[in-house]
């Protein structure tokens, strides 16, 4: 990947022929007619548009639709919020979900780290839930591609 910073904005290129380009539009001349595609990556993460892209095409519903939950809850979301959302009746229930996602992140060279983070949170002396949460480099790389359809 080549990687070419203008402005203080980095933009990275798969192919030379892109990054000439890319190059060529930047300075304002026109080396090419032919349109230039600029994968997005988050500094710090895996993440580029195409990744994710790919990454929630391969995703069933349920597995869509939980991400999709989660992402739509910057501060988290409960456990039992969840269930509710999905139509589970137990924690248990989100195994084979989570698995799934764990499984395409994997295929698509990311983690189940780089999508979610889960705590368990003491809301009183009995009380105690799991919260769930996007990491901050998935919440910004969906909401540049245009979130999860």
């Amino acid at each position: 990947m080549i990687t070419i910073v203008h402005e203080g904005i980095e933009y990275r290129c798969d192919t030379e022929d892109e990054a000439i380009a890319l190059g060529a539009r930047l300075r304002g001349t026109a080396h090419s007619k032919k349109p230039v595609h600029v994968d997005s990556q988050i500094a710090g993460s895996r993440w580029t548009t195409s990744r994710f892209k790919s990454f929630i095409g391969q995703l069933k519903d349920n597995q869509r639709k939980f991400l999709s939950i989660v992402l739509d809850s910057p501060d988290g979301v409960t456990d039992s919020s969840l269930r509710h959302s999905l139509g589970l009746t137990t924690n248990k229930a989100f195994g084979p979900i989570l698995t799934g996602v764990s499984i395409k992140a994997k295929k698509a060279g990311i983690s189940l780290q780089d999508i979610l983070t889960n705590e368990k949170v003491q809301l009183s002396a009995d009380e105690r839930v799991t919260e769930f949460k996007a990491t901050a480099a998935f919440a910004q790389i969906a909401k540049e591609a245009g979130g999860i359809k």
